[in-house]
């Protein structure tokens, strides 16, 4: 694309970048309610995120779980269908058609605009990344978070008196002072007013300023705090100053608060117990207890503390329970609750810390169900069920009777149960796998379903090295799991998109990895079935059937050639814009159509049958020299060139010994080298394999800022500069093996293969630090 777009419209490499991410920006956006992973470990709306420009998103690359740079953030109106794709464990997207998702469809891995994701596809879904939480707050810190600052700080003396109250007497001209200095107390406001940083080691107590009001500690919320809070998220009441929880049996939950909260009064009544203390109220208030949205701060503390958390949560709104069903004994682990932002947070969690789950909605009580995976039961057992408390015994009780009657079950599914067919295995191997790890591959060859990634681990230690073994590895090491879509719906939606552009391409939404707004930075010239499609539609229905000759290009890769997504051309198009059916984040201007057109014109006749012209070669005798010419004296069966014309130039018909009538003659003295377009440049640099499709444009648009190059106006040839031809010798001389081409191509290699985890990223530094310390000798 760069290199025709620098040929046939003159368009610089970075222009041409611009112009077609503005062209692909028309519509890859999700709804605001959209719940994004940031690298933090938040959970939060989209809307949110991007208004608070959160640049530190979770993603992946190359299946595994990488921390993304969003570098730039997009708020767009849409007034238009959007795809409505529903997954089989009850979450789902909702986009714009164009939006992509990283899709399975018969073993075959690749992005899927919405618009062509169907039931029976599998979508990736975050799995076993990780949590990001690190973070472990103490009262105060999460106070002074959430905002509540109309608290006033108790401080020890010697603080006090040095530090603080030298800034009252000074800052402080009401009556009010007295008493502060008084009782060494201060407003939490007015320290973080007066930008005072080191006050927490030194602080007493806390408390607010109305009756009755008890002074406590500044503790450290742990997991003890952080399992209350699950209570009071189940089965919790805020009501003024009290905290009260109706969970029984009441005087083990009155036990648990008083280990929780010693310096408070807990009191029982006849179905409830609480405590009574403004400050935490307003805490679990804030921190979305009982309304509002789950506040995302709670995603920022460790693993264990949000583990105790829904323990907590599991131990008022959840059961453990066996059900009897034809299969024999089934465990359900269940965690019910009206509240579906709340529960669809902690399933997206749950994936990531890898315990798989599905969500059910009851739609006549509008109560939501979320159900531990039976093949996620130890993983449940590990990580959950160390903090419960109160459903402790029911949980085990149920496990161990279910544990007795059937074969544990610990992995998720992979579907690519048609390529182990394509595994090959030395002689025995099969037999071996059978006896040492107990694994029947001939069924799985009679029923190539999905397939557990545990075994299938197994099954590729013992399989021959192939491609097919390469990327059954790659699935089987990544940190997605793939989700059955069991619904594609369309509806009419009028309001605000959002989308990220990031460093990895995508970014997670709703658990599901989805492409961001940024176009495929690709040099891959394969079409998919979905491409072939399109060109189907627009050639019969334009040009008619027997022009269309549809042709893959190549094999698959995760993405495929850059091409319209709809069988729309560019006078279509323009109209479509023009009448308001389409509407487009920004106006397009006569480059935008210009490239749109290469760009359809080029994919529509790659799918269209062969055009037959009469070409000529000529040798023309000038007197001072002789000079060759070709191209084309006419079609004479047409094909593809009905939509583009041939990439030559129309010759008259030649005869030897033709006389030519000179029309214009100039003298100029040309380069002993032939000088270079942008685009012949990033041709070059893909010939030799120099740079990736992501960094051509950019290198050419650094030879230019840094005045190595010039480009002229007419022909937009690249001309060396005096700068860059005396950079370029200085390199050489000293320098020579560094900045070599044979260099740079070891280089990328080396690359791609820490990107594999097939070399160690560590030695490679230090074997490079090694090598440019003999030049700084």
């Amino acid at each position: 694309m760069l290199k025709d777009a620098s040929t046939f419209l003159k368009l610089s490499a970075p222009e041409t970048m611009r112009l077609a991410q503005d062209l692909f920006e028309a519509g890859l956006c999700v709804t605001p309610d959209t719940i994004v992973s940031l690298a933090d470990g938040r959970l939060m709306r989209i809307d949110e995120a991007v208004r608070n420009g959160e640049s530190d998103l979770l993603a992946v690359n190359g299946l595994r779980a990488k921390n993304a740079k969003a570098t730039r953030f997009w708020e767009i109106d849409w007034n238009g269908l959007l795809k409505v794709v529903r997954l089989k464990n009850g979450h789902e997207i909702r986009a714009t058609p164009d939006h992509g998702l990283l899709v399975i469809r018969d073993g075959k891995l690749g992005w899927v605009s919405a618009k062509n994701v169907k039931p029976g596809d599998y979508v990736a879904f975050a799995y076993n990344t990780g949590h990001g939480g690190r973070k472990e707050y103490s009262l105060l810190e999460m106070l002074i978070k959430l905002g509540i600052t109309d608290v006033m700080v108790e401080l020890d003396e010697e603080y006090f008196d040095s530090k603080i109250a030298p800034l009252i007497k000074e800052r402080i001209t009401t009556s009010t002072k007295y008493k502060y200095l008084r009782n060494r107390v201060v407003p939490l406001k007015k320290l973080l007013e007066w930008g005072v940083k080191d006050f927490e080691p030194h602080v007493v107590s806390l408390y607010r300023q109305r009756a009755g009001s008890k002074r406590i500690p500044n503790f450290k919320l742990d997991e003890n705090f952080w399992y209350t809070f699950g209570l009071v998220l189940g089965d919790g009441t805020l009501r003024d100053s009290k905290v009260l929880i109706s969970q029984t049996p009441l005087k083990q939950v009155k036990v648990i608060l008083e280990e929780t909260f010693p310096f408070l009064h807990v009191f029982e009544t006849t179905n409830q117990v609480g405590f009574s203390n403004s400050i935490l109220t307003e805490l679990f208030r804030r921190l979305g207890a009982r309304s509002g949205e789950l506040h995302p701060i709670v995603f920022t503390i460790p693993e264990k503390m949000l583990n105790a958390m829904i323990a907590g949560y599991f131990d008022t709104d959840g059961t453990f329970s066996l059900l009897h069903d034809k299969r024999g004994v089934n465990f359900r682990a269940i965690l019910t609750s009206k509240r579906e932002d709340v529960l669809k947070k902690l399933s997206v969690y749950l994936y990531q810390i890898g315990i798989l789950n599905y969500l059910k909605l009851d739609k006549k009580t509008g109560v939501w169900d979320l159900i531990i995976s039976n093949r996620s039961l130890g993983a449940f057992r590990e990580k959950i069920y160390l903090y419960l408390r109160i459903r402790r015994r029911q949980f085990e009780e149920a496990y161990q009777a279910y544990r007795g009657t059937r074969k544990p079950l610990e992995s998720d599914l992979i579907p690519v149960g048609e390529l182990i067919k394509e595994l090959t295995f030395p002689k025995g191997a099969k037999t071996k796998l059978l006896r040492e790890e107990g694994i029947d591959v001939w069924n799985w060859l009679k029923k190539p379903l999905s397939v557990p990634r545990d075994k299938l681990v197994k099954v590729l230690e013992y399989a021959a090295d192939t491609e097919v073994k390469d990327y059954l590895l790659s699935l089987a090491e990544a940190n997605v799991t793939w989700v059955e879509v069991v619904d594609v719906a369309e509806e009419h939606y009028t309001g605000k998109l959002y989308d990220f552009t990031t460093m990895t391409e995508n970014f997670i939404a709703n658990g599901v990895v989805s492409h961001n707004c940024t176009y495929h930075r690709t040099d891959s010239t394969h079409v998919s079935n979905t491409g072939i499609e399109i060109a189907k539609e627009y050639i019969t229905q334009e040009l008619g059937e027997e022009y269309f000759k549809p042709r893959p290009w190549g094999e698959e890769g995760t993405h495929e050639a850059i091409r319209p997504t709809r069988p729309i051309d560019t006078g279509r198009l323009m109209q479509l814009v023009r009448d308001g059916v389409i509407q487009l984040p920004k106006n397009l201007t006569r480059n935008h159509y210009r490239l749109y057109d290469m760009i359809f014109r080029r994919f529509m006749t790659s799918q269209m049958k062969a055009a037959r012209i009469l070409h000529e070669k000529a040798v023309i005798n000038a007197g001072i020299g002789k000079t060759e010419i070709e191209g084309y004296v006419e079609v004479i069966e047409d094909g593809w060139t009905r939509l583009r014309s041939p990439p030559f130039r129309q010759l008259p018909r030649l005869e030897k010994g033709t006389k030519l009538k000179v029309v214009e003659s100039k003298k100029w003295k040309a380069p002993k080298v032939s000088l270079y377009t942008q685009g012949d440049i990033i041709a070059l640099m893909k010939e030799r394999k120099i740079g990736r499709p992501s960094t051509y444009a950019k290198i050419v648009e650094t030879l230019i800022r840094r005045y190595y190059v010039i480009e002229t106006r007419g022909r937009k040839k690249l001309v060396p500069t005096e700068q860059g031809i005396k950079v370029y010798h200085y390199l050489i001389s000293k320098y020579k093996e560094l900045v070599s081409e044979e260099k740079t191509r070891e280089l990328e290699e080396m690359m791609d293969r820490i990107e594999e985890n097939k070399i160690d990223y560590q030695k490679v530094l230090r074997d490079l630090y090694e090598e440019i310390r003999k030049y700084l000798a």
